[in-house]
């Protein structure tokens, strides 16, 4: 991030000429001027004067990096800003922003370590630590630095924000909605604040709360934020078109719970059909299971009471009562028959070819006689 550099001289007398600025006011003008290498000259001349002048060295770094990208010149500057001012927060929060933003961030993390050493109750501190360890996906270990910051001073929203993106990362979401609530509490009138909550709220399938945040965001900041609602119901919507889609094969009547609701936030008509389309043929599979699940109970109830006519035919035959045998078996039959399924089953067979060998047999005895 690039910092505007202004001393308190220039802020309380605008009408200050330009001669009668200090060396450092000159350098600053220079600097918000863009005019970098004007501000280094005259810095460079400042510091062999001045060399205890923290703020100099971070002017003298910034213009190095901002001017020409002379990263190991800024960083010169910057630690020797460091060196003369180790309990100033401005030094951390320059020489900081700059190992950051050049995606040093191990490096920012020791320098902001040394800056909670050095300066205990220093809130900004433990706050630029904690955000360091976020960006290095450390969550875990950037709780306990953004817990000292908001213990030194409560009232900052920002600090409630990146504790909130922590937990969220953690996939904590309860104490990440905890954070976000302060969040929105502390800076109640930033539609921002509430598109942040409000996608934790989506994330947790909270979706009338999501809906109310970023409604007001919405009418908080009507520009920034045009279309919000809209773009909350459609991510919505699209939660339980996936979980629909999730389901519709492992398990229907929970994809059916799915589509009814997505049906209810669908926008376009050709979602709308589609809802129903899906809910239409689903119901029928459903039945048609159910009819089916009813079936196999009626047909494994009547092909055990078959399977007992078939012993007890087995049992006549081989005491060559042929004429009962025929008379049990066809009873055995007649149980089958009630099933158009069972009418075609492999015990139907066998129990008519014993029917049919009982009945020729009563014939041969028959002739005999």
């Amino acid at each position: 991030m690039r910092f505007l550099f202004y001393s308190i001289l220039l802020i309380v007398s605008p009408l200050f000429t330009f001669a009668q600025m200090t060396p450092l006011e000159k350098a600053e003008t220079y600097y918000n001027a863009d005019k970098y290498r004007q501000a280094i000259r005259v810095l460079t001349q400042l510091v062999k004067t001045s060399p205890a002048n923290h703020e100099a060295y971070l002017l003298l770094g910034a213009s190095y990096w901002y001017g020409n990208n002379e990263l190991i010149k800024a960083e010169q500057a910057f630690k020797q800003a460091l060196r003369v001012a180790p309990k100033e927060q401005m030094v951390y929060d320059r020489y900081g922003d700059f190992l950051a933003t050049n995606k040093r961030l191990a490096d920012a993390q020791k320098l902001y370590e040394e800056g909670v050493k050095n300066m205990p109750q220093a809130d900004r501190m433990y706050f630029h630590l904690g955000v360091v360890l976020h960006e290095q996906k450390k969550h875990n270990d950037a709780l306990e630095p953004l817990n000292q910051a908001i213990s030194l001073n409560p009232n900052k929203a920002v600090y409630h924000y990146f504790k909130g993106r922590c937990y969220e990362e953690l996939k904590l979401y309860s104490q990440a909605l905890q954070s976000f609530d302060q969040y929105v509490k502390l800076e109640s009138d930033k539609a921002d604040n509430y598109i942040t909550r409000g996608r934790l709220k989506l994330e947790m399938k909270d979706y009338q709360g999501a809906l109310a945040d970023h409604t007001k965001a919405e009418e908080l900041d009507s520009v920034a934020h045009n279309g919000a609602v809209e773009q909350c119901k459609h991510a919505i919507e699209w939660d339980y078109y996936t979980a629909y889609r999730k389901w519709e094969k492992k398990d229907l009547a929970k994809a059916l719970v799915y589509a009814r609701e997505g049906l209810k936030w669908a926008r376009s008509p050709e979602d709308i059909a589609r809802y129903k389309r899906w809910i239409v043929k689903g119901e029928k599979e459903l039945a048609a299971r159910e009819q089916a699940a009813k079936d196999a109970i009626i047909n494994k109830k009547l092909l055990t009471e078959a399977e007992i006519f078939r012993q007890r035919g087995i049992a006549l035959i081989k005491a060559k009562k042929y004429q009962e045998a025929a008379y049990v078996l066809e009873k055995g039959l007649m149980v089958l028959i009630k099933s158009a399924e069972l009418a075609l089953s492999p015990l139907y067979d066998k129990i008519y070819q014993l029917r049919k060998d009982c009945l020729a047999a009563v014939e041969e005895a028959k002739k005999k006689n």
